[in-house]
């Protein structure tokens, strides 16, 4: 698969942004029915696993976690971002490829390509959290008097989102299975880095107030003490919630792709 045409068609941020807010919440029942059954048993893992409540000191400060707490807590992150990639790789094939398996009641499926595109995702988090890590040394840097290494710790979070915005389009070509050619992915986004951190902002800041606001929301109904079967059921709603939230991202991203890197998409 090539690119559109060699002079790189430049995307429209504002327009991909509504778009992908229209197609994910007019979707709401194929992200449904692909995420239903891992929320629900992600869910009762968290509920019935009985976390590790954080130590207390008698002065009130919390003791540092023990290893098998880490351990576990690492153990639940990983497996809910495997989650997200099989929902994810799902809802980019159901945007893209027209498959929305309507004739399926359960959706469970983790090969591959779900792998992959975790550990590629993975990969691009960490990148993007060390870069967005420097800005508060710019800030500090910026209050003081050394103005130059300011502007030098402010290009690590810009060049990181940069990065990230270009080489995000590899996730499709994984969900597709095709090969995650990084060096076609490079050159299809070529002129439109700037143009897709943009359109990420645009999603991604109304989905972090959602996945902020909601989880507050459903903490205040939990407080009420509706026993275990009631916080399970919260926590299987919270979680579906946040799935549809986070597919807000996926749209984004298959739409840029679509756009710019020519599948035979049905949307």
């Amino acid at each position: 698969m090539t690119p559109r045409d060699l002079t790189n068609p430049k995307i429209n941020p504002a327009r991909l942004a509504v778009q992908a807010f229209r197609v994910t919440f007019g979707g709401v029942d194929t992200i449904l029915r692909l995420s239903w059954l891992a929320a629900l048993l992600l869910s009762m893992l968290q509920i019935f696993s009985n976390p590790i409540a954080p130590t207390v000191n008698e002065d009130g400060t919390e003791l540092m976690i023990g290893g098998s707490d880490l351990v576990y807590f690492i153990l639940m992150a990983f497996l809910a971002l495997a989650v997200q990639a099989m929902i994810a790789i799902g809802w980019h094939r159901a945007l893209l490829l027209g498959e929305t398996h309507a004739d399926r009641r359960f959706f469970l499926r983790f090969g591959k390509s779900e792998l992959v595109y975790t550990f590629v995702a993975l990969a691009m988090l960490i990148f993007f959290a060390m870069g967005l890590g420097m800005l508060p040394a710019a800030m500090d840097m910026a209050g003081g008097a050394s103005f130059i290494l300011a502007i030098f710790f402010l290009a690590g979070p810009i060049l990181a989102t940069l990065v990230v915005s270009r080489v995000s389009l590899v996730l499709v070509m994984i969900a597709l299975g095709q090969p995650a050619d990084l060096k076609e992915c490079w050159e299809a986004t070529k002129g439109n880095g700037a143009r897709l951190a943009s359109l990420y902002l645009m999603v991604g800041v109304p989905m972090a107030f959602l996945q902020f606001l909601f989880p507050v929301l459903l903490a205040r109904v939990a407080s009420l003490g509706l026993g275990l079967i009631g916080d399970v059921v919260i926590s299987f709603i919270g979680t579906l919630v946040l799935m549809i939230v986070f597919c807000l991202l996926i749209s984004a991203i298959s739409l840029a792709y679509r756009e710019l890197m020519n599948p035979k998409a049905v949307n």
